[in-house]
């Protein structure tokens, strides 16, 4: 073999080492993406909230409509309770999600800010663009449940027991936890505990 064939397979061999680098980088960017893409199956359970099968309310808030919006407390259905901050990307990401949830038969959707400036309640209100969602400023039930991660749902049965709580970015993660009001009390806690 001479010099010549041997240079000529090393700048062959180096071109397919730096090929093979640069199809690694491209793999790594797109696994990296899909993975930002890809929320976590099941609503992230903090300590933040009311305990599980602890009975809440009723606590009464207006909405920005100026209607009194009831949470908690016996109700003809259940409900999700959704807390939001302006700012926060993910809830808003949530609008599409809220809208389909809205629709569900036996299901109450409340949209609880932590802002207490109307302008940007409204504006929410606004990009939700669905009577059947309820948007209300109610820092004061947010600062008496601990809940400063957002967005944050809570889901009450009936009787207004807390069935499921967590933080939120995706349709899927709120309905795991509606998938909860199928569950008895008694399981919830113990898989709390």
């Amino acid at each position: 073999m001479t010099q010549s064939e041997l240079v000529a397979g090393m700048v062959f061999l180096s071109l397919v080492v730096a090929c093979e680098l640069l199809f690694l980088l491209a793999l790594a960017r797109q696994v990296g993406r899909l993975y930002m893409r890809l929320p976590p199956v099941g609503a992230r359970a903090l300590q933040a909230g009311p305990e599980l099968g602890e009975a809440i309310g009723p606590v009464a808030i207006d909405d920005l409509r100026a209607v009194r919006l009831i949470v908690g407390g016996p109700h003809d259905e259940a409900t999700l309770a959704v807390f939001t901050a302006p700012g926060c990307r993910a809830c808003v990401e949530l609008i599409p999600a809220l809208r389909t949830l809205a629709g569900e038969p036996g299901l109450q959707v409340h949209v609880l800010s932590l802002s207490a400036d109307p302008v940007e309640n409204q504006q929410f209100q606004t990009k939700l663009a669905d009577a059947r969602v309820r948007v209300a400023a109610a820092q004061g039930l947010a600062k008496e449940f601990n809940i400063t991660l957002t967005p944050y749902a809570i889901v009450l049965d009936r009787h207004g027991t807390v069935v499921g709580k967590g933080a939120t970015s995706s349709l899927e993660h709120l309905e795991s936890l509606i998938a909860l009001l199928d569950r008895p009390i008694e399981e919830l806690a113990a898989s709390n505990g």
